[in-house]
């Protein structure tokens, strides 16, 4: 019987090692320092900006079982920003008790952006028109 693959080689598939504290993402070419015999850094930024939660450690998987997966909730997130501004809503509107008790029943582990994300996206969004 084979030896089952370790994170090391699941972490190469999407990821090269420049050096032994530094990887660099294929799937975004970001790089990331990572300390001394770990790549826990890479294996975070995978899961978390590319959906692949397989690659958590034991001590990064999150721990709410309600919770959703971070590019789930960057999707939804985006889809309530764009609502947010086409209906001329106030930033925290997704916080609010009645639209979590909607959430939780349509999209259980959503709580909706908060209204500091709103504030940030926006920013970004003004400074890429202004670009324009």
């Amino acid at each position: 019987m084979g030896r089952p693959s370790s994170k090391s080689s699941i972490v190469s598939q999407f990821a090269d090692k420049l050096s032994p504290n530094e990887y660099k993402c294929k799937l975004c070419s970001k790089t990331y320092h990572c300390g001394t015999g770990t790549n826990a850094n890479i294996r975070r930024h995978l899961a978390n900006a590319h959906g692949k939660t397989n690659l958590y450690s034991k001590s990064q998987v999150p721990r709410n079982p309600d919770s959703i997966a971070p590019e789930k909730k960057r999707k939804f997130d985006d889809a309530a920003i764009k609502a947010i501004i086409l209906d001329s809503h106030s930033f925290g509107d997704f916080r609010r008790a009645g639209m979590q008790s909607f959430l939780q029943v349509a999209m259980p582990g959503y709580k909706g952006p908060t209204a500091r994300t709103v504030q940030r996206n926006l920013k970004a969004l003004i400074q890429q028109l202004k670009k324009i």
